[in-house]
């Protein structure tokens, strides 16, 4: 009876509610209701996708185009819901953009580059959303962006970090993005912990990933730079060894680019 039901919610469910283009095309006369429609929506639905990343997949790509139309076309109301639902809101991202499926991690990749940019044009509620989310977010970013099996993903993946980067780089922020940070500025503290992470690697050196990270951060503020800057890395991992062709050309492709603006 219990998988009865189940398999209930699945054919039934939200369905038709998800599909994006209810918000697509009437986002201006729902924006007040998403907050609830976004209760209501995780109340039914983070059980069925949070146990595993398989179960319910046509269900688990609806649920995930609703939230990318809803951040792309509402995203004042998303701002506005109750914060434990916005913390499950960035949980669910999370779970997207971690997923093997490449259309539910895109779409995840997405819905962050959609959020990150709002948010960096307000200093008060960049503050507050790092200040929770910042190590979060970079942690799993790093952990997609150095394992092959997202390579498709590389664009986004820039996106995200150069935005993460910039936002202490440019000292945007004045709050710490992280506790403890023993005096650190946010720029010191987020340049250490990059290098700590990456230094899990053992196909380069500390001083060689140290470099590598202190490009990433001299180039944060040009993404055609930074995605250079990114790929020069990658390539030294052995998990990519081989299987580059999804960020080299992405690479390629702004090398040209700054080939050409320098020959102008």
């Amino acid at each position: 009876a219990e998988d009865g039901i189940r398999d209930a919610q699945e054919s039934r469910g939200l369905g038709d509610v998800y599909k994006r283009q209810v918000l697509n095309k009437l986002a201006g006369h729902v924006a007040e209701l998403v907050p609830k429609i976004l209760e209501l929506i995780f109340e039914s639905t983070i059980g069925m996708i949070s146990a595993d990343f398989n179960s319910y997949p046509d269900h688990r790509l609806n649920f995930f185009e609703f939230l990318k139309a809803a951040t792309s076309n509402c995203l004042e109301a998303v701002f506005s819901i109750p914060e434990e639902a916005f913390r499950i809101l960035m949980n669910c991202i999370v779970w997207a953009f971690k997923h093997e499926h490449p259309t539910i991690h895109e779409m995840g990749l997405d819905i962050l580059i959609v959020i990150l940019k709002n948010v960096n044009t307000n200093a008060d509620i960049a503050n507050r959303f790092y200040g929770i989310y910042y190590i979060l977010i970079l942690n799993d970013i790093l952990y997609v962006t150095t394992d092959s099996a997202y390579k498709n993903g590389f664009k986004q993946h820039a996106i995200i970090l150069s935005l993460l980067i910039s936002v202490v780089t440019t000292n945007f922020l004045s709050a710490p993005v992280a506790e403890n940070q023993n005096g650190l500025s946010n720029k010191e503290y987020v340049y250490q912990h990059i290098v700590n992470w990456l230094s899990e690697f053992q196909t380069i050196t500390k001083a060689q990933t140290e470099a590598h990270v202190a490009n990433l951060f001299q180039t944060a503020e040009k993404l055609s730079d930074f995605k250079i800057a990114l790929r020069d890395y990658l390539i030294n991992l052995t998990q990519f060894s081989g299987e580059t062709e999804a960020f080299m050309e992405e690479g390629g492709n702004a090398q040209k680019r700054k080939d050409g603006e320098m020959g102008n």
